[in-house]
């Protein structure tokens, strides 16, 4: 005769746990089942009203099947949890050292921008020994920093940290708003030397990628800088592919070395050659391996997907310049940037980390932004009724995330998103090459 199964849901400390246990069994039984020490721990498990639970209570008869419980603390706060505590002193070990960091950060990007930056882009003027003290002082600064572990092994800190090394080369540049085109491309060619001196020291794999995207990033600014391409053409380009990418980051992020996964001999069909190299066996997968691997494959993936969001917002305001109303390279550059910021706030849906969640939608901000003050919108509403959209629109797409965030999964609207999120990926490439004017581009050097 089959076991009669009761259920039940426990909740502590922002755990779930799902058991299913035979009818009759108690409360008691069932927390030692769970490693759970009400006595000692100074818990007690209550009815969704509050109303506590004795130990003796068997689940099934006493408590009906599929009730949901909560574990809290002895005074009813789940505060009172040694794990709480224990989480509590964690997060305020942690809140200094990153205080710290944000204020030195701010005060050096402060410093660099009013140095560095706007002399460099033409916008104020400062003497030149003032900008070579800031710049070094900048670099020494930012150096010695990397010697903090938040900043070095850390995909934001190492991004910010290079890029902050690589406007202290802005220094060496001549001021004036003739030279002011060349300053992309030198931040970001001192921002891979930054990156490859540290990777030089550490051999880390974060270093690696981070050296990879400033290395891009440089190139294409030089592209720019020589061939002298219509900026639309670039935006466009790199906001549409840097929106793509990010649906794609958790497939590049993750690697693990065939070594540890196949046996190459073993698995040969045919016999050896005399050339055929030696392959040494499959080295063990142990638990610090795969616990290193898992922490690479985030930090790559942390920095990715900044790196992505950060170009997608950046390049979405000179792209909303395409827009018009009155011919169709304008109508399609609306396309673009309507699919651009339905892809980017529809590809967090699957993410589970809050930074997959977060910067997405971010981006996706910035685009609707950029869309709202594109100058044919401004044209059609005015400054005063744009100003007042955006602030509007902000406030009903953080309602719509905060209500969707707290509602049940719903396979209707999952369903329609994902379809919503194909579309647009599938929309956003070509429409991005032709608002852009790469094809016109492509006839005139033709002709």
């Amino acid at each position: 005769m089959a076991t009669l199964l009761a259920s039940a849901t426990i909740l502590h400390d922002g755990s779930k746990y799902d058991v299913a246990v035979p009818v009759g069994t108690s409360i008691g039984n069932l927390m030692s089942m769970l490693r759970i020490d009400l006595q000692g721990e100074s818990l007690r498990l209550t009815h969704p009203d509050g109303t506590p639970i004795g130990l003796g209570a068997t689940l099934g008869d006493d408590v009906a099947s599929g009730t949901v419980l909560t574990l809290t603390g002895a005074d009813g706060l789940e505060d009172s949890s040694p794990r709480r505590a224990a989480a509590r002193a964690r997060a305020a070990m942690w809140l200094r050292p990153a205080l710290v960091i944000s204020v030195f950060l701010a005060l050096a990007t402060s410093v660099e921008f009013a140095c560095l930056v706007g002399p460099a882009l033409g916008w104020w003027e400062v003497a030149a020994p003032v900008r070579y003290a800031a710049a070094a002082l900048c670099a020494v600064s930012l150096v010695t920093s990397l010697r903090w572990r938040r900043l070095r092994e850390t995909a934001p800190g190492l991004l910010t940290i290079t890029a902050l090394l690589g406007v202290c080369g802005l220094a060496l540049l001549p001021t004036g708003p003739i030279l002011s085109p060349l300053a992309p491309a030198m931040a970001g060619w001192t921002a891979l030397v930054a990156a490859l001196c540290v990777w030089l020291l550490d051999r880390a794999p974060l270093s690696g990628i981070t050296a990879a995207v400033w290395a891009v990033t440089g190139l294409l600014a030089s592209f720019v800088l020589v061939t002298d391409v219509p900026l639309p053409v670039v935006t466009t380009l790199v906001l549409a592919v840097s929106t793509m990418a990010i649906t794609t980051i958790p497939s590049f992020a993750f690697r693990i070395p065939e070594s540890q996964l196949l046996d190459l001999p073993t698995v040969t069909t045919s016999a050896p050659t005399v050339r055929t190299p030696h392959v040494s066996p499959p080295s063990p997968i142990t638990a610090g391996r795969v616990r290193r691997s898992l922490r690479e494959a985030d930090a790559r993936d942390r920095l990715l997907l900044l790196s992505c969001c950060s170009a997608a917002a950046v390049t979405a305001f000179p792209s909303a310049r395409v827009m018009a109303f009155d011919h169709w390279t304008g109508r399609v550059g609306i396309v673009m940037m309507v699919t651009a910021f339905l892809a980017l706030a529809l590809g967090s849906r699957t993410r589970r980390d809050h930074v997959g969640r977060v910067m997405p939608r971010v981006s996706a901000l910035c685009v609707a932004a950029a869309i709202i003050s594109s100058p044919p919108v401004i044209a059609a509403l005015g400054n005063q009724m744009a100003a007042l959209t955006v602030v509007v629109s902000g406030g009903l797409l953080s309602i719509l995330a905060t209500a969707l965030a707290k509602a049940r999964p719903s396979a209707l609207i999952g369903r329609t998103a994902e379809i919503t999120q194909r579309l647009s990926l599938f929309l956003l490439l070509p429409s991005a090459v032709y608002a852009g004017g790469l094809f016109a581009l492509v006839r005139e050097m033709a002709s």
